[in-house]
């Protein structure tokens, strides 16, 4: 024996074994990887099937071997699969002794020690036409691609029920472009193409899986490493630089960078302007916040949404939907740029119960039956409102055909199945005083949706940013900071509003537009479509900005937008220019209040129910809600503002709807001096005074009355 011992990886199985370690098949480039790691041992016999193997299984495996293997890579299936031939001889084994063969082999692994891991790898397809080419027209009917699958997901199926690590190698090759030709020498053996493909998927495993100790060899140590730390000089007489090893691993290892990588997080850059707006306050969505601490309250809704659907649907497994979202699990990883620490079952049961409850949220506010009656969602504004928050962060995404897949398999006839239809009327009055629509053309390229975020950016910046001056020419907004003004003074940037107006420009809020960066300027006239500012919309826009700046292809409206606003916007005179009282209703800019503190106080008195139930629509009101629908007119009850009237959302009256409802709130009546409060409270007593007079003189205007009639029955 040599040493120092080393973990041993045992390579145990077939042809696709035993040819391994040439032309650069995958046993070679294993072993090229683990050196000075783990040593890589070869146990493959050409022509073998499962009954085989179990007939030297405890030879190759002794139960009472010293040391025992810390990784078993085992290979049958693919001359099990090979159809019977007429004489009866042959290596075709019945599919049912296949399957009870390789669990046999599974437990007598798994006996040889609580370290022993194991990977089955299920049979490779095949490539009958240069099968036929290299064999003979029998051989290609006798070893067919279809009985491969068959056989390959009854292998992967066995590794599912005894908790095994299974490799889905006829899925994988096949993914390959050409594979026939690329991933195969002859049809039935691996090229060198082939064999890279199932390192990588090997690795895959090993870097997932949650075995201590970890067996990627990233994690394993070096053997003597520390040998040639103090001789430098000794490099160059004998052996590779360990430092050279290390970066050629390295670049070994380097997976390519996904063309469908869509969702990031925010660079330090932009987080440090205000990291809260990036980050969810009550709903992980997608890997990079799962399991952060204020955040399991959601994780119980999630299960709750969950049952809800399968109850709906009369179902009581997931195992359907588990199956599905495991053949989007590789595409879906893709689409997240950084790393994390989520194994195959972990990433697609978390994209299953985020999807799934992103999904019946949406339904759930668009049909009122399918809610229940204590989801606190629906009925607590805060709650809603910080779940439409979450949703619309860049770090808290799920790629939309993850969505779309679940839309499909979840949906009943009494439902709506569009999910972007679905989307929209849920986020419908976020921050636009216009409904969000898709036109006909951005719905040819649903393919370009990323995700939801992406989505209602789409929706609500689509159409072109213009500003019209004079009728005569078109410019961006970028344009605009060029535009001479008189009392400009600072050429690098855009004048700001109190500038403006010295110059004699006069604002107006822009009527009937359909986008919030339609911005025109005419005839010294600049129009501005209104902002509603909410609790939200501050991490809202930073988000559609962040989104901007990771996608060299979209347009910079939202960030030209911020920009414009900014150069608008430089000091608190600026915000009280007319157009920027009338367009931003609450606070957007944290240093400049729009907000006076009697209002504030006022506004959040009468949205706590102190008002009066009945509600008249104004005669000629043209205030608009926050919902698209026209303001009502309300009375306050409360004590500091009794009889004072204001304009209110229509629908926060009504409990049904009330989740929609918009912060909207503006006076009507100026308020009362301290000396009309206490005329006010002074006659309201004398009132009730009079009240009590008048029941009491009520009362004895009965006892009269029937004094009077007992007076007429004496008389007749």
């Amino acid at each position: 024996m040599v040493g120092p011992m080393r973990p041993q990886f045992v390579l145990f199985g077939s042809s696709i074994v035993q040819f391994s370690y040439g032309n650069e098949g995958w046993g070679s480039i294993l072993a090229d990887i683990y050196a000075r790691k783990a040593d890589i041992l070869l146990r493959g016999y050409s022509g073998w099937t499962s009954r085989h193997a179990l007939q030297v299984l405890d030879q190759v495996f002794p139960k009472d071997a010293v040391v025992q293997p810390s990784l078993v890579i085992a290979y049958f299936g693919g001359n099990d699969s090979i159809r019977p031939h007429p004489s009866g001889l042959g290596p075709h084994v019945p599919l049912p002794e296949y399957i009870e063969n390789m669990r046999k082999i599974a437990i007598h692994l798994k006996s040889l020690s609580e370290k022993t891991r194991i990977i089955f790898l299920s049979a490779p397809p095949v490539h009958e036409e240069k099968i036929r080419e290299t064999f003979s027209d029998s051989a290609a009917e006798l070893r067919t691609n279809e009985s491969c699958r068959i056989y390959a997901e009854a292998c992967l199926e066995l590794c599912r029920e005894m908790d095994v690590k299974g490799i889905d190698l006829w899925t994988t090759l096949q993914e390959k472009d050409g594979w026939q030709t690329a991933c195969f020498t002859d049809g039935i053996h691996l090229s060198a193409e082939g064999s890279k493909i199932v390192v990588k998927e090997i690795l895959k495993v090993l870097r997932e899986a949650d075995w201590e100790p970890s067996l990627h060899w990233k994690s394993m140590p070096t053997e003597f490493e520390h040998v040639l730390r103090n001789y430098p000089d000794m490099r160059s007489s004998g052996g590779a630089d360990p430092a050279s090893v290390c970066v050629d691993r390295k670049l070994r290892g380097l997976t390519q960078i996904a063309p469908e990588c869509r969702i990031f997080k925010v660079h330090q850059q932009l987080r440090k302007i205000n990291e809260a707006s990036y980050e969810p306050a009550l709903l992980a969505i997608g890997p990079y916040h799962q399991g952060k601490d204020g955040l399991a309250l959601m994780e119980e809704q999630k299960l709750r949404y969950l049952q809800s659907m399968l109850n709906r649907r009369n179902e009581n497994s997931v195992e359907k939907y588990i199956m599905a979202l495991r053949e989007l699990e590789e595409r879906a990883r893709s689409c997240y740029a950084e790393c994390f620490n989520l194994n195959t079952d972990e990433f697609v049961e978390m994209i299953l119960l985020d999807g799934c409850f992103i999904i019946e949220l949406f339904r759930k506010c668009g049909m009122e039956n399918l809610r229940d009656k204590c989801d606190p969602i629906f009925q607590t504004r805060w709650m809603f409102l910080g779940v439409l928050r979450d949703i619309l962060l860049l770090e808290n995404q799920l790629p939309f055909f993850v969505l779309t897949k679940l839309v499909e398999m979840t949906w009943c006839p009494s439902e709506p199945h569009d999910l972007i239809h679905l989307a929209l009327y849920f986020f419908d009055g976020l921050t636009f005083p216009w409904p969000l629509c898709f036109s006909q053309s951005s719905c040819n390229s649903i393919q370009n949706i990323e995700h939801l975020l992406s989505l209602v950016h789409r929706a609500a910046f689509s159409s072109i940013v213009e500003i019209e001056m004079a009728g005569k020419a078109v410019l961006t907004i970028k344009e605009l900071k060029s535009m001479p003004f008189a009392t400009r003074k600072d050429l690098t940037s855009m004048p700001c509003a109190t500038e403006l107006q010295e110059a004699g420009v006069k604002f107006k809020i822009l009527e009937g537009g359909n986008n919030l960066i339609n911005i025109k300027f005419t005839n010294g006239i600049m129009e501005i479509p209104p902002l509603f500012i909410r609790d939200i919309t501050e991490a809202f826009l930073h988000n559609l900005v962040a989104y901007e700046q990771y996608n060299r292809d979209k347009d910079l409206r939202v960030t030209d937008y911020v920009m414009f606003m900014d150069c608008l916007i430089k000091s608190p005179k600026d915000v009280e220019a007319k157009l920027l009282r009338q367009s931003l209703r609450f606070d957007l800019f944290p240093d400049w209040s729009l907000r006076r503190a009697a209002s504030t106080s006022s506004a959040s008195d009468a949205s706590h129910g102190g008002v009066a139930s009945a509600e008249l629509e104004v005669g000629g009101n043209s205030h608009m809600c926050f919902c698209g629908l026209k303001a009502r007119m309300r009375t306050s009850k409360t004590e500091g503002n009794p009889g004072r009237r204001f304009f209110g959302c229509p629908r926060f009256s009504n409990s049904s709807s009330r989740h929609l409802a918009r912060n909207f709130f503006e006076w009507i009546d100026p308020p009362f001096s301290s000396r009309g409060e206490d005329i006010i409270a002074s006659m309201e007593e004398k009132i009730k005074t009079m009240e009590v007079k008048i029941k009491s003189m009520e009362e004895e205007m009965k006892i009269m009355d029937e004094k009077m009639k007992i007076m007429k029955e004496e008389l007749t």
